[in-house]
């Protein structure tokens, strides 16, 4: 029972689904019925109506009003008309305006026309030449005049005051000065200006009374009687308004009356012919019909007569109207136009290619060029310091031997004071800095004639950097006792002042400053040959490591070894240029064969330096053997023997040429001092900072 209980249930669901789709499709098909239907009427009604409108517009319907039966053309047109006698009133009034103004800007023209008082000529535009000239008024300021150019020909032969005459003269003064500081009239120059402005302002001035003559002379006049023109026509506008008065609507109905009639007895004639009256016989109707469509016709035509002739004539008195309103903006345009086309022809155009064209040096280059008596040129170049040749300008007496910093002792205390020194020929001077601009004049100089190496310290193996010291010993200039003093100087290293040491040394053996300054020429050649070696060097360096690019393509080394002796061969003819050891210093110098490399006579043991010499840090005691021992050793090895003469100089040239740069600066190196090592150990000492350490030798 279960089973078939709930088969019949699924069989009754089932068809209740079905029943529902089947009233869903019928309720969908009755709205697409009623929205046909809708959609039907409506296409009829719009069918209807357009057919309606046709009929309405349709010219060959006796029921189509063709023209406004109701319409007012005449006082529209007048109203028009007054609105264009408004038009040209306002117009009359503007030109008016622009009469005066422009009478105001030709009375304003000229007066600028006048304020042009450039002391140049100016020429006017009949071509005459002018010249500006300040006349003083009566009230004390003063105004501008023209003259003609000879106005101050006749200056000592007229009846003018004194003070005039010195006024005219002082213009005549600043005319010929501007003639002799500017360029001429007609070169583009400052003196064409007053001319541009002149003619312009001039011009401006006749163009505007030009305006003034056309306005007033014609075009206002024939505007006012065009106005006036205009009042009587508006008249006879109005005076038609009788002609728009018409019986086309009455016509209208009874033409739609009677066709009515007539197409109700056609129906009448078709349905039930037994029921038409004689009178509705559709023949009779149509003719009353027909009579009745040309009546209306006839009288709509009348007014649409009415129509055209007065549109027709509206528009031809407008043309008029129009004309003339053209002819007066076209001679207004045209004189506008001249004034400005005087602006670009007489201003903008000639100071576009004048004045403004010019470069701004123009006046002041060719004023300089004509006054070579007061100017100069400014591409003269500047004399340098570099540039100056005089006598002795090279001389090597005037080279620097050593220069850095030392530390001096005090003449009365134990302090030592900082200072640089410079070694020369002549003279070891002490100033406070190493600037020669701030410091010029030395604290102290000792004259090298006077002065003797005496000693220094030993070498401080233990602490090195200590500080190490020389004696110098100068004698006094004078006095009675001529005693000298010694001066205690100490170096930042045993290096340093060993350099000190051996040069100050080397230059006391030397008699003369001038036999002096071969030393300093030798460093300065040294320096610059070890400058040129060391770019050669490194060019050499840049081309084996990189090589030359030419054309994108590398190229070895080995294809320019031309260049690079001849880099060689060049430094080794600047060293044979530069050096003055291609001649022996005695001949050059002139030393006899007596004092060839000895110590002048004035140095000797007399005067040197005593057997004991005691002093706040060294205590020397030295005896007279010693010394002469020592000047014994310097006459049989003559100074300057090893560094001067042909064979060295041939030597330096070899060297340049053969084994290159680099052997030539180990050759300077080892000769650096005369002596080349300081073996002798000449008044070596060992000589602390600290006074408590005295060491006595």
């Amino acid at each position: 029972m279960s089973l078939v209980s709930q088969e019949q249930l699924m069989q009754n669901q089932q068809q209740l689904r079905q029943l529902d789709e089947q009233r869903q499709k019928q309720v969908e098909q009755t709205k697409s019925f009623q929205s046909n239907a809708s959609s039907a009427r409506e296409m009829v009604q719009r069918l209807r109506t357009i057919d309606h409108k046709k009929e309405r517009n349709d010219p060959s319907n006796p029921l189509f009003i063709q023209m406004p039966t109701r319409a007012n053309p005449t006082e529209v047109m007048a109203a028009r008309f007054n609105s264009w006698r408004n038009i040209i009133g306002c117009l009359i009034h503007y030109l008016k305006e622009t009469v005066s103004v422009h009478e105001e800007i030709s009375r304003q023209q000229i007066r600028l026309h006048h304020a042009i008082s450039f002391p140049f000529i100016t020429q006017g535009l009949d071509g005459e030449l002018y010249q500006p000239m300040r006349v003083a008024s009566a009230n004390g300021s003063s105004s501008v005049a023209n003259a003609a150019t000879s106005i101050f020909s006749g200056l000592h032969g007229n009846s003018a005051t004194s003070p005039e005459v010195a006024d005219l003269s002082k213009q005549k003064d600043e005319f010929d000065l501007t003639k002799r500081f500017f360029l001429p009239l007609g070169s583009g120059s400052i003196q064409d200006l007053p001319t541009i402005l002149y003619q312009y302002h001039a011009n401006a001035s006749l163009l505007a009374q030009s305006v003034v003559k056309e306005l007033n002379g014609t075009i206002i006049p024939r505007l006012q009687d065009l106005r006036r023109d205009l009042l009587v026509k508006i008249k006879e506008i109005r005076s038609l308004q009788s002609d728009f008065r018409n019986n086309v609507d009455r016509y209208h109905q009874e033409t739609r009356n009677v066709l009515k009639g007539f197409v109700q007895s056609i129906d009448v004639s078709k349905r039930a012919p037994g029921t038409l009256p004689p009178r509705n016989d559709p023949y009779l109707l149509k003719y009353s019909l027909d009579g009745q469509i040309k009546r209306q016709l006839t009288e709509e035509n009348y007014l649409h007569e009415a129509f055209i002739n007065i549109q027709t004539s509206g528009k031809e008195l407008e043309k008029v109207v129009y004309i003339e309103i053209q002819t007066a903006l076209t001679v207004y345009a045209k004189l506008m136009g001249q004034q400005a086309q005087n602006i670009f022809d007489r201003l903008i155009s000639k100071l576009d290619t004048g004045i403004l064209a010019k470069n701004p040096g123009f006046e002041w280059d060719s004023f300089i060029a004509k006054d070579t008596a007061n100017f100069i040129d400014l591409n003269t170049p500047m004399r340098h310091l570099s540039d100056m040749r005089y006598k002795y300008q090279t001389d090597p007496i005037t080279l620097p031997i050593r220069s850095g910093y030392l530390e001096r002792k005090s003449k009365y205390l134990k302090s030592y004071a900082r200072g640089w020194y410079v070694l020369t020929s002549c003279f070891i001077h002490e100033f406070k800095s190493p600037d020669r601009k701030k410091d010029p004049i030395p604290v102290m100089s000792l004259s090298l004639d006077d002065c003797q190496i005496a000693e220094h310290s030993r070498k401080d193996v233990r602490n090195p950097n200590t500080y190490h010291k020389f004696v110098l010993h100068a004698r006094q200039k004078g006095g009675l006792l001529r005693k000298g003093h010694n001066w205690v100087f100490r170096a930042e290293s045993y290096d340093a002042m060993m350099e000190w040491y051996n040069d100050l040394k080397r230059l006391t053996q030397l008699p003369t400053p001038q036999s002096r300054s071969t030393i300093a020429w030798e460093r300065r050649k040294n320096r610059d040959i070890s400058s040129m070696g060391a770019s050669i060097s490194s060019s050499a360096n840049s081309l084996s490591s990189t090589g030359i690019q030419k054309n994108g393509n590398p190229v070895s080394v080995a294809g320019n070894r031309t260049s690079f002796h001849k880099m060689r061969s060049t430094a080794s003819n600047y060293s044979a240029q530069n050096s003055m050891t291609n001649r022996s210093i005695d001949t050059m110098l002139g030393v006899s064969d007596a004092s060839k490399g000895r110590m002048p006579e004035n140095m000797g043991s007399s005067q040197g330096v005593p057997k004991s010499m005691v002093t706040n840090d060294v205590v020397l005691n030295l005896q007279n053997d010693t010394l002469a021992q020592h000047r014994n050793s310097q006459n049989s090895n003559p100074v300057m023997s090893k560094r001067v003469g042909g064979n060295n100089a041939k030597t330096v040239d070899e060297s340049v040429s053969t084994a290159g740069l680099e052997d030539i600066q180990a050759d300077n190196a080892k000769d650096s001092y005369i002596d080349g090592t300081v073996g002798e150990k000449f008044g070596e000492m060992n000589v602390s900072d600290d006074t408590r350490k005295e060491t006595q030798i």
